[in-house]
Protein backbone atom coordinates (compact mmCIF):
# COMPACT_ATOMS: atom_id res chain seq x y z
CA UNK A 1 0.00 0.00 0.00
CA UNK A 2 1.34 3.77 -0.83
CA UNK A 3 0.61 6.21 1.34
CA UNK A 4 0.15 9.28 -0.76
CA UNK A 5 1.43 12.78 1.13
CA UNK A 6 0.29 16.05 1.17
CA UNK A 7 2.54 18.69 -0.52
CA UNK A 8 2.93 20.86 2.29
CA UNK A 9 2.11 23.85 -0.35
CA UNK A 10 3.98 26.92 -0.88
CA UNK A 11 6.72 27.60 1.46
CA UNK A 12 5.76 30.75 3.92
CA UNK A 13 8.27 33.66 3.03
CA UNK A 14 11.35 34.32 4.72
CA UNK A 15 11.37 37.34 6.45
CA UNK A 16 14.04 39.68 4.82
CA UNK A 17 17.37 40.70 7.04
CA UNK A 18 15.97 44.43 7.80
CA UNK A 19 18.41 47.56 6.97
CA UNK A 20 21.28 47.37 8.52
CA UNK A 21 21.13 49.82 11.86
CA UNK A 22 23.27 52.21 13.17
CA UNK A 23 25.69 50.66 15.84
CA UNK A 24 26.71 53.32 18.64
CA UNK A 25 29.19 56.15 17.89
CA UNK A 26 32.69 54.64 17.88
CA UNK A 27 33.85 55.76 21.62
CA UNK A 28 36.65 58.95 21.39
CA UNK A 29 39.85 57.14 22.51
CA UNK A 30 41.12 59.78 25.27
CA UNK A 31 43.95 59.73 26.83
CA UNK A 32 43.93 60.40 30.09
CA UNK A 33 47.26 61.04 33.09
CA UNK A 34 46.73 60.93 36.64
CA UNK A 35 49.17 62.61 39.43
CA UNK A 36 49.17 61.52 42.92
CA UNK A 37 50.71 64.12 45.44
CA UNK A 38 50.62 63.48 49.54
CA UNK A 39 52.14 65.32 52.17
CA UNK A 40 51.80 65.16 55.85
CA UNK A 41 48.59 66.94 57.59
CA UNK A 42 49.96 70.08 58.68
CA UNK A 43 49.41 73.92 58.62
CA UNK A 44 51.56 74.01 55.60
CA UNK A 45 49.73 71.42 53.32
CA UNK A 46 46.72 73.29 51.99
CA UNK A 47 49.47 76.09 50.72
CA UNK A 48 51.81 73.39 49.06
CA UNK A 49 49.16 71.26 47.34
CA UNK A 50 47.40 74.21 45.97
CA UNK A 51 50.28 75.12 44.65
CA UNK A 52 51.64 71.93 42.73
CA UNK A 53 48.08 71.86 41.38
CA UNK A 54 47.62 75.04 39.95
CA UNK A 55 50.94 74.67 38.37
CA UNK A 56 50.35 70.99 36.96
CA UNK A 57 47.52 72.14 35.46
CA UNK A 58 49.41 75.62 33.80
CA UNK A 59 51.89 72.40 32.74
CA UNK A 60 49.70 70.23 30.90
CA UNK A 61 47.58 73.19 28.99
CA UNK A 62 44.72 74.22 31.08
CA UNK A 63 45.85 77.36 32.42
CA UNK A 64 42.09 78.57 32.34
CA UNK A 65 41.29 76.40 34.83
CA UNK A 66 44.50 76.68 36.86
CA UNK A 67 43.27 79.24 39.49
CA UNK A 68 40.01 77.98 40.41
CA UNK A 69 41.17 74.73 41.20
CA UNK A 70 43.74 76.23 43.22
CA UNK A 71 40.89 77.93 45.38
CA UNK A 72 39.13 74.35 45.61
CA UNK A 73 41.92 72.50 46.29
CA UNK A 74 43.14 74.63 49.11
CA UNK A 75 39.56 74.59 50.25
CA UNK A 76 39.15 71.04 50.78
CA UNK A 77 42.96 70.23 52.03
CA UNK A 78 42.29 73.15 54.61
CA UNK A 79 39.32 71.36 56.00
CA UNK A 80 41.15 68.33 56.12
CA UNK A 81 43.51 69.92 58.29
CA UNK A 82 40.88 71.73 60.47
CA UNK A 83 38.98 68.90 60.72
CA UNK A 84 40.72 65.57 60.81
CA UNK A 85 43.07 63.52 63.11
CA UNK A 86 44.75 62.22 59.76
CA UNK A 87 48.44 61.87 59.35
CA UNK A 88 48.32 62.15 55.48
CA UNK A 89 46.56 63.96 52.84
CA UNK A 90 46.44 62.73 49.15
CA UNK A 91 45.64 64.71 46.40
CA UNK A 92 44.79 62.70 43.39
CA UNK A 93 44.83 64.94 39.81
CA UNK A 94 43.38 62.76 36.42
CA UNK A 95 43.94 64.94 33.22
CA UNK A 96 42.63 64.52 29.57
CA UNK A 97 42.09 66.49 26.61
CA UNK A 98 38.00 67.36 27.56
CA UNK A 99 38.32 67.51 31.60
CA UNK A 100 40.23 67.64 34.98
CA UNK A 101 39.48 66.32 38.21
CA UNK A 102 40.97 66.82 41.25
CA UNK A 103 40.27 64.27 44.33
CA UNK A 104 41.56 65.34 48.02
CA UNK A 105 41.16 62.90 50.93
CA UNK A 106 42.73 61.89 54.04
CA UNK A 107 43.76 58.62 55.69
CA UNK A 108 41.07 57.65 57.86
CA UNK A 109 38.82 55.32 55.86
CA UNK A 110 35.11 55.90 57.86
CA UNK A 111 31.87 56.65 56.10
CA UNK A 112 30.70 60.40 55.88
CA UNK A 113 28.63 61.64 58.99
CA UNK A 114 24.68 61.43 58.32
CA UNK A 115 23.39 64.79 59.05
CA UNK A 116 20.71 65.17 61.72
CA UNK A 117 16.97 65.64 60.95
Amino acid sequence: MRRRTRSPGPRPPRPRPSPARPGPAPLETVSTTSYRLSTANADTAAAALRDLVAALLRTTGHEALAESARLCTSEVVMNVYRHTCSRLIYVEVTIDAHRVTVYVHDDQPRDLPIPLR
